[in-house]
């Protein structure tokens, strides 16, 4: 069975509403899941990335001393 059959298949047997998810659609930027990131979640993600290089830091030190 080729990909296109099978795609459409599992189209068909899902309801209307979520079908859109997994359709090659040009405005796939309206779907939840492929959301660009907000500047918000940059920021989280940056800071949450500071931190663990700051622990990072502090256990190579500790490491270092003994």
């Amino acid at each position: 069975m080729d990909l296109d059959k099978s795609f459409e298949k599992l189209k068909e047997r899902l309801s209307d509403d979520s079908a859109h998810l997994f359709s090659p659609h040009p405005y796939r930027s309206f779907c939840p899941l492929m959301a660009p990131e907000t500047e918000q979640q940059r920021r989280r993600k940056m800071l949450v990335e500071m931190e663990h290089q700051r622990k990072e830091k502090g256990r190579r030190k500790k490491r270092s001393r003994i």
